[in-house]
């Protein structure tokens, strides 16, 4: 299987959820390769910003890529759209900060790059593997990641309750 973009285009109108301010994301094809771009076109020259790990600087309550003006927040939702569709090349054209939050789930976001198609691109997607378990704890949240022959999450909640 090649690396895949969406076909044409989706368009995702409302409200940003931390600025309150009316936005929009505009998601078009990208070439093989590019990798799930952000674009700010409300700003000159539209900065871009790509969704990588290294450009990520904050995660709480939302996670923020970039740095400065150009910005962009609570991008979490349509990135979670776009993997779960197994879309390698993207380009997001934001004219704010933050993309909608819709219903504040991702699944607007599924509909409208599902509506857009998709199509298959050369070169390989990157996949990632766990080779090694490893543990993670933050604050009173703890994570184990282990190796598996297919995609599998556990999941433990334990809250306080008198019963």
């Amino acid at each position: 299987m090649g690396r895949r973009t969406i076909a044409g285009e989706a368009v995702i109108r409302g409200v940003g959820l931390h600025r309150g301010r009316e936005a929009s994301a505009r998601c078009i094809p990208a070439e093989s390769g590019a990798g799930i771009v952000f674009r700010r076109v409300d700003l000159p020259g539209a900065p871009a910003i790509p969704a990588r790990l290294s450009q990520v600087r904050s995660t709480d309550r939302r996670t923020a890529l970039g740095d400065g003006e150009g910005a962009v927040e609570t991008v979490e939702h349509l990135l979670a759209a776009a993997a779960a569709l197994q879309i390698d090349d993207l380009t997001i054209e934001l004219d704010g900060p933050e993309p909608p939050i819709c219903d504040g789930s991702f699944a607007p976001y599924v509909e409208a790059l599902r509506a857009a198609g998709s199509r298959e691109q050369p070169g390989e997607p990157v996949v990632y593997r766990v080779t090694t378990p490893f543990h993670l704890s933050e604050g009173e949240s703890s994570y184990v990641v282990a190796p598996a022959p297919s995609f599998r999450l556990t999941t433990t909640i334990e809250w306080s309750h008198p019963l």
